[in-house]
């Protein structure tokens, strides 16, 4: 069997779907209103990333990473930025144990 070939035969046995019904879009959705209500006027673009975002997901080890692009006029320095979202989403009762968002 040629790499490509085996290759194929592993993606295809553990490749896990996306689209609106698959869990990991549906917390994403859930979760975009409340980036939209936290990022305000410099929200730009709320999008997938990683490997969910590359179709590389697969069965039994897939989260959705969501890029978060603000406007260059934001007035918090990146490392603030993650900090002050993260602890907004805390005191919104969002858990941080994995089950709707995870720190990096």
């Amino acid at each position: 069997m040629k790499p490509d070939e085996y290759i194929r035969l592993v993606r295809a046995k553990y490749e896990l779907l996306g689209g609106a019904e698959s869990p990991a879009e549906k917390v994403a959705e859930e979760l975009k209103p409340a980036i939209r209500e936290w990022a305000g006027r410099y929200l730009v673009r709320i999008e997938p990333a990683g490997s969910y975002a590359k179709g590389t997901r697969i069965r039994g080890g897939t989260d959705i990473d969501i890029l978060i692009s603000l406007g260059a006029k934001t007035p918090l320095a990146a490392k603030k930025i993650y900090e002050h979202f993260f602890n907004w989403l805390k005191r919104r009762g969002f858990n941080s144990a994995g089950e709707y968002f995870h720190p990096a």
